[in-house]
């Protein structure tokens, strides 16, 4: 009853709080609409020249008595005021009767209007001016402040009152109820995991520029004397071009010249250092931040591993550091010389004339926005792209760490495939990038040419007048140049530095993520070594459900700086490999393996002879099981057979067909391996039970996965066949990573199988079941083994000793069917064999013991 009482309350509360919104809105609203009223009208008296006061004019204005003078009448103001009154009307209307969403799309229809009547404003400035008396009084400036600023309300007006909502709800509330009340705080339920703003990540990566602060400070000290030694020169210019054309005097020309050649090599000497201090910082805080998140990372509890790709983690901490870095640094740097530029160039404008500099501000409130909306749609294409980047990096890193796998199966084509996806996606979004670039460069550029013709039009018109010298006109429009320059590389910068805000959610996501796992503990007492597990169960963070324990110069010089970076790239693109994959050979297989006459010593070690003139023939049908000491050459057989390497000397035989002449796919088909150290691939395990077989049917995947003893722990986990191993199957044990590799080779029925002591890693009970299955599998096929067990070595139909490359010690069963078998018959012998027999016996009987 008290819990019911408590959600009334709350209810009440919230009531109260909607109540209080409205009623503040509302105050909002009309306080605004009357304001816009009374100062869009209260000017109109001050628009007397002779008297400075008439209230007479209010209506002579209002009801145009004296007709309309666009360079003398202010009534436009009234008509703009009428306007705003209109949209807040109409905006209240579609809140209450239709839907916020139409209200939100509305949104460029408002912009428009703004921009529009900002331009007009100016315009208007403008005409008044040709009327030069009545800017003495005090009419006009007032209207054209109130209705600059009334314009920028409505829209603050717009978006901050009308299409707002409350950011909780009468369900938060109930669904909450146990919790502290969070209305007079304003808390949001998950506020950790709310995206944080593009100006939180600015100040947080300014903060990492605050690290190197003694070489920025220098590179703005060089800034500043550069930009001021700069700021006069396109003034010089006019001044040089003035001489030329009026004066005709060469004593005036030279000293321009003269003053020109030493403010350029200021300029030229001091851009020099600032370019140094500030090259040197970004390298100093990609340093701090590779270093930082390195350290981050490192601190995190094996989970947090389990979960996330490698690739991702590399890509974040390369190529995400380098883009926030080098970005934020030196979009700092060209913010600061074009801003103090930019102030600099303003200045001298407006000294000039202050009449072509209000022309040249029509186009800022245009570019500002379109420059944010260009910055926020970089914002959310840079995030997306460093996504699909450390995709496409972890797919390659997966490929080539595990390339024996992929070769082993002819998955070269299929992976090839799936990477070129992941880059076809990063591509998707350059073209949208690049489109949206292509609107953002028409609106910038052609802001600046329309800006250039209307100075030249008016500051022509204004030196015809009287009004401006030419000498000023020409140097105005060298800063009008300056000027745009300026406020391209300054949008850019914006944009820049949206993009490097994409790239940094994810890089200080991992930084300041505190792992769950903390190694905070103190306790160094000594260890006697006793371990007590007390009704402890367990579950892997990724896994939550399934209980394991039961509980020109810059340019060239980048130009340069690719090349060096490209060279290793392009010397991997145009090699040939050695191993070519091109037979065409799609005949039978039977199963018979001959190796004739083969010496083989690996391309990195060709001095380092690993298999000396073997040679030996596997019958189709027949189960031979390879065993020698470490290092004997056993797994160079593997690799031969495999077709990884060519053989130095002699042939490698596939029923009497040289290996490199098959199919590369089709021969993978008919020959399958299963490694000693097992690969998985990030996935199901479907997906892992079939790589790089697509001729199966559910039927057969699940008769293979029973084969290898994997139905059984798999349907006991949540997902089944669905269910994710992780990068390189971290999420399975070592026993069910390897049953799962066994069950993909037995899937796609090969005529020659080889387990590569594939058993090693199943407790006895599995290995069992693993060895019934496979022994029923070699009455149809081929099976090399390579095993150092006895229980997987001892039934094989033919031993053979591999020490040092060559073959030493070799039996068939057949030859003495009325004797001993093969196991019995070598280990009856002195060799190799019954060395290892013996040794594998008696640790097994020390264990016992």
């Amino acid at each position: 009853m008290l819990a019911g009482y408590v959600n009334v309350d709350r209810f009440a509360a919230f009531v109260a709080s909607r109540t209080m919104q409205r009623w503040l809105a509302l105050g909002l609203v009309c306080t605004y609409l009357f304001s816009d009223v009374v100062f869009s009208t209260l000017p109109l008296p001050l628009y007397d020249t002779e008297t400075g006061f008439n209230i007479g004019l209010i209506l002579k204005y209002l009801l145009l008595l004296d007709g309309y003078n666009f360079t003398e009448t202010p009534t436009d103001f009234i008509f703009f005021a009428l306007a705003r009154l209109f949209i807040i009307v109409a905006a209240i209307s579609i809140k209450v009767f239709i839907d916020d969403a139409v209200l939100k799309k509305l949104l460029v229809t408002l912009i428009t209007f703004c921009l529009f009547s900002w331009a007009f404003t100016i315009i208007k400035l403008l005409a008044f001016a040709e009327n030069t008396v009545i800017l003495y009084c005090a009419g006009p400036w007032f209207s054209v402040f109130w209705n600059t600023l009334a314009t920028g309300l409505l829209f603050a007006l717009w978006h901050f009152v009308l299409t707002s909502s409350p950011s909780w709800n009468y369900d938060t509330l109930v669904e909450h109820a146990d919790e502290e009340d969070s209305l007079a705080t304003g808390d949001q339920q998950g506020a950790a995991d709310v995206r944080e703003s593009a100006f939180q990540h600015t100040i947080r990566l300014l903060k990492y520029c605050k690290t190197q602060s003694k070489w920025f400070i220098a590179g703005f000290v060089f800034l500043i004397i550069q930009s001021t030694a700069r700021i006069f020169l396109p003034y010089l210019t006019g001044q040089v071009i003035a001489n030329i054309v009026q004066i005709r005097s060469y004593e005036v020309l030279m000293r321009s010249v003269i003053w020109m050649a030493v403010l350029s090599f200021i300029t030229v000497f001091f851009d020099g250092l600032r370019g140094g201090c500030f090259d040197y910082a970004t390298a100093l805080v990609n340093r701090q931040m590779r270093c930082d998140l390195f350290r981050s990372l490192v601190k995190q509890e094996i989970a947090f591993f389990d979960s996330t790709k490698t690739g991702e983690i590399i890509s974040r901490l390369t190529a995400d550091c380098q883009t926030m870095s080098s970005t934020v640094a030196m979009n700092l740097n060209t913010f600061l010389r074009n801003g103090l530029m930019l102030v600099g160039a303003l200045v001298v404008m407006f000294a000039l004339s202050w009449r072509l500099t209000m022309v040249t501000f029509m186009i800022v409130p245009i570019v500002a926005f379109v420059t944010k909306a260009y910055g926020a749609y970089c914002d959310q294409l840079s995030e997306r792209m460093q996504s699909t980047i450390a995709t496409s990096n972890q797919i390659a890193e997966e490929v080539m760490s595990t390339m024996r796998t992929v070769r082993s199966f002819a998955c070269e084509s299929r992976e090839s495939q799936r990477f070129e996806n992941s880059l076809d996606e990063v591509v998707q979004i350059s073209k949208k990038k690049s489109a949206f670039f292509v609107g953002f460069m028409w609106v910038d550029a052609g802001c600046d040419h329309v800006i250039e013709v209307a100075v030249l039009c008016y500051g022509g018109h204004l030196v015809l007048s009287g009004e401006m010298t030419a000498d000023n006109l020409i140097a105005f429009l060298l800063y009008q140049m300056q000027l745009g320059e300026n406020l391209y590389y300054l949008g850019t910068v914006f944009a820049g530095l949206m993009e490097s805000i994409g790239a940094s959610r994810k890089v200080f996501e991992y930084m300041l993520r505190e792992p769950t796992v903390a190694n905070t503990g103190t306790e160094r007492s000594p260890v006697s070594g006793q371990i007590r597990f007390d009704g402890v169960s367990f579950a892997y963070p990724s896994r939550p459900n399934n209980i394991v324990l039961k509980y020109l110069g810059t340019v060239f010089a980048g130009l340069m700086e690719s090349i060096g970076a490209s060279r290793k790239v392009f010397e991997y693109m145009l090699r040939e490999p050695t191993v070519a994959n091109t037979g065409t050979e799609r005949s039978p297989v039977s199963g018979q393996i001959r190796f004739d006459g083969v010496s083989f010593a690996y391309p990195s070690r060709p001095n380092n002879i690993v298999l000396k003139d073997m040679s030996f023939t596997v019958f189709p049908g027949e189960t031979v099981a390879l065993v020698g000491p470490s290092g004997g050459g056993k797994t160079s057989i593997v690799a031969l057979i495999e077709h990884f390497y060519n053989a130095n000397c002699g042939s490698v035989f596939v029923d009497s067909v040289p290996i490199g002449n098959y199919d590369h796919e089709y021969i993978h088909q008919k020959i399958a391996l299963v490694a000693q150290e097992p690969v998985l691939y990030e996935g199901s395990v479907r997906y892992n039970i079939l790589y790089g077989w697509n001729c199966c049917d559910e039927e057969a995947m699940i008769k293979a996965a029973k084969m290898a003893n994997v139905h059984d722990f798999v349907m006991e986990t949540e997902h089944g066949y669905d269910t994710n191993c992780g990068e390189k199957g971290v999420q399975m044990s070592g026993g069910q990573k390897q049953r799962i590799a066994i069950a993909r080779a037995l899937v796609r029925d090969p005529a020659v199988l080889i387990l590569d002591e594939a058993t090693s890693a199943l407790d006895a009970e599995s290995e069992h079941t693993v060895q019934e299955a496979i022994a029923a599998c070699c009455k149809q096929r081929t099976v090399i083994i390579i095993a150092h067990r006895l229980s997987t070595v001892e039934k094989a139909d033919r031993i053979i000793v591999v020490n040092k490359g060559r073959i030493v010690q070799a039996r068939f069963s057949f030859l003495f069917a009325m004797c001993l078998s093969r196991h019995e018959n070598l280990i009856q012998q002195e060799g190799i064999y019954r060395t290892l027999v013996q040794r594998q016996l008696l640790a097994h009987n020390e264990s016992e013991v």
